[in-house]
């Protein structure tokens, strides 16, 4: 295609179309620009409907190869015809000239022709799509709905001259917590007082105490963590298994009457779909313990 600017006055002069701008330009533009995936709009497509055969998608919208799709009330797929199976929550750019056969939509068992819809499939579509949900189904009910990280969210291509930071907060308060000398141990949660926050840019897994990446991009990770008290040798904090901060135990240095308050800051870029634990590790010899801590993460 040669050079070709867009959305002067449509009478055939210059780069003006006398009949209009053509489908496959504005998708490219929209695709350029926007990118692939759910927009930041209206509830993002949030699927809901654990224990009842009526899979519920909120309202949202999403951009499939430059091709958008809208909904601005809920939409509703049944599940008490497909079994005991999982399926693929997809949204379908159907570029086709006929309809496309899916295990259940909205409408039924077929995606029309020259639409974009919702449906639950199988099997992976044979046209455009995006994959915002796994969904598990025991004798038609819903027993699963797990986002998927591939493609679900769509970022503006523009430079981010300003973006605001998301945090997703984690803390737990113990009696005791003992670590083993020498070994990495992941900080768990006794259930006294604990909570943790999911978003858009963040998973939190209450279970494992940690965060999965759903968008990529950079990330700071603040934790503090309160030893017993002891002078013997070295006391760390680890994300994940190898981002660490040490420190150095004497008799001067660090200590408290009663404890030993140690925190880091690390700032990293992670890929959607990394991981991201709080970990501490200490060599003094015994077992060691930790009263309190807490972990932040926060989207730069």
């Amino acid at each position: 295609m040669a050079e070709q600017s867009m959305f002067w006055p449509t009478t055939g002069t210059g780069d003006g179309i006398s009949g209009g701008y053509t489908a496959d330009r504005l998708a490219a533009i929209w695709d350029a620009v926007i990118g692939e995936g759910v927009l930041y709009y209206l509830n993002r497509l949030s699927a809901t409907g654990i224990g009842t055969t009526s899979l519920s998608i909120d309202t949202g919208a999403a951009i499939v190869s430059g091709y958008l799709y809208e909904n601005t009330s809920t939409a509703t797929i049944t599940t008490s015809t497909l079994g005991s199976a999982t399926y693929g929550l997809y949204v379908i750019a159907n570029e086709g000239a006929t309809a496309l056969t899916v295990n259940r939509s909205v409408a039924g068992t077929t995606v029309a022709a020259k639409t974009v819809r919702l449906a639950l499939s199988s099997t992976v579509p044979s046209q455009p799509y995006i994959h915002i949900a796994q969904v598990t189904t025991v004798a038609g009910a819903i027993t699963t709905i797990n986002e998927r990280l591939d493609n679900r969210p769509a970022l503006s291509r523009a430079y981010p001259y300003y973006q605001p930071i998301v945090s997703s907060e984690w803390s737990g308060l113990y009696g005791t917590l003992s670590i083993s000398n020498s070994t990495i141990t992941t900080l768990t949660d006794d259930g006294s007082s604990s909570y943790g926050t999911s978003n858009e840019f963040l998973d939190f897994d209450g279970g494992t105490n940690s965060w999965t990446v759903l968008q990529s991009g950079n990330y700071a990770i603040t934790i503090s963590v309160t030893w017993d008290t002891n002078t013997t040798n070295r006391r760390r904090l680890i994300v994940s298994g190898f981002r660490d901060a040490q420190m150095q135990l004497s008799a001067s240095s660090f200590i408290h009457t009663t404890s030993t308050v140690q925190t880091m800051t690390h700032i990293d870029y992670y890929d959607a779909g990394d991981t991201i634990v709080p970990q501490v590790w200490q060599d003094s010899g015994s077992t060691r313990t930790i009263s309190i801590f807490s972990c932040k993460v926060a989207r730069m």
